[in-house]
């Protein structure tokens, strides 16, 4: 959560990238922040998460 509160859209992406390339070998990657989304979170950097995760499960 502190990352999606703090970092740049492309910190964001670049963090999913290395979460799913870890979980790859097991085949699982699902993007998201845990069971809820704080209302401080930017709508950019949440979309950007979802995005980056999206672009790869369509590859």
């Amino acid at each position: 959560m502190d990352l999606l509160c703090r970092a740049l859209q492309d910190g964001v992406r670049e963090r999913v990238r290395k979460v799913r390339n870890a979980g790859m070998p097991s085949g699982s990657y699902v993007p998201g922040t845990g069971n809820s989304v704080a209302n401080y979170v930017s709508t950019e950097n949440f979309l950007a998460m979802g995005d980056a995760g999206h672009r790869w499960a369509a590859a």
